[in-house]
C-alpha cells in the first residue's frame, strides 16, 4: 500500500482545493489502494487500468447522469432534461448515418449516429468518439501506455 508523507497529503490537498475552484468535482477521488485492499495480489498496474476501463465505462456513466438527472430535477424543480439543457449547447458530432467508434470495455466499438448515439451523447457529452477504429485503437495503446509508465 502506498505511504504519502505530509508533504504529499498537502499537494493532495492543495491539488483538490484548485480543481474544486475550477469547477471540478474533486470530494472523491479513486486510490488504487482501494481496489489492492480488496484484491490484495493486485498490481499497481492492474488497479489501475481496472479503475480506467470502470470509470470510463458507458454504462457507469449513464447511470450518474440519470441520477444528476433526477437530483436536479427533484432539487432544483426542472420538469425533465430538456428544460435544463436549454443551456446546454445541443450540437452532435456527428450526423445521422455517420460511422464511427467508442471503446467499450477496453475494445473499439463500430456504430452508426442516430437517435440513440444522441440521447447517449446527451448523458455523456464528455465520451471519447473516433472517426475510424485505428484512431480508437490508438488511443486504447496511449491510454495504456500512460498507465504504466505513471
Amino acid at each position: 500500500m502506498s505511504k504519502l508523507n505530509s508533504k504529499d497529503e498537502v499537494c493532495i490537498i492543495q491539488s483538490k482545493q484548485i480543481l474544486k475552484r475550477l469547477g471540478y468535482f474533486s470530494d472523491d477521488l479513486w486510490h488504487i489502494d482501494s481496489l489492492k485492499t480488496k484484491y490484495p495480489d493486485m498490481t499497481d498496474h492492474e488497479a489501475q487500468e481496472t479503475l480506467s476501463m470502470v470509470l470510463n465505462n458507458e454504462w457507469i456513466i449513464e447511470k450518474i447522469w440519470t441520477e444528476i438527472d433526477s437530483y436536479i430535477k427533484d432539487s432544483f424543480g426542472y420538469d425533465d432534461v430538456t428544460q435544463a439543457k436549454e443551456y446546454w449547447d445541443a450540437s452532435y458530432p456527428y450526423n445521422e448515418g455517420d460511422d464511427y467508434w467508442t471503446i467499450e470495455g477496453g475494445v473499439p466499438v463500430a456504430s452508426c449516429w442516430d437517435d440513440e448515439s444522441e440521447r447517449l451523447h446527451d448523458f455523456n457529452p464528455n465520451k471519447f468518439y473516433f472517426n475510424t477504429e485505428e484512431e480508437a485503437i490508438d488511443f486504447i495503446d496511449e491510454t495504456k501506455r500512460k498507465i504504466w509508465t505513471s
